[in-house]
């Protein structure tokens, strides 16, 4: 399927959005972890925002978020809540 310019999210790669979810998928938390799969942000760095945005969507949609009680208990996350190790 051909990738519509609207989608792009870096322009030197040929990189969406759902690269993104894909590399979040994959494992990456962070935006180091993102630029390292996806070769994103590597030539010229004018996706950096676009890539940021787009990771911040993924992490919150793929990734459960732990609350500040969670983390600092040293917890982690399952799909519905806090849990003891």
């Amino acid at each position: 399927m051909k990738k519509s310019k609207k989608d792009v999210v870096c322009g030197y790669k040929h990189m969406t959005g759902a690269d993104i979810e894909a590399a979040v998928e994959a494992g990456a938390t962070g935006l180091s972890d993102a630029k390292r799969m996806t070769g994103a942000v590597a030539k010229c760095g004018k996706c950096r925002g676009a890539m940021k945005k787009c990771l911040g969507k993924a992490l919150a949609t793929l990734r459960p978020v732990r609350s500040s009680w969670c983390t600092e208990n040293s917890m982690v996350t399952a799909h519905s809540g806090c849990v003891p190790r």
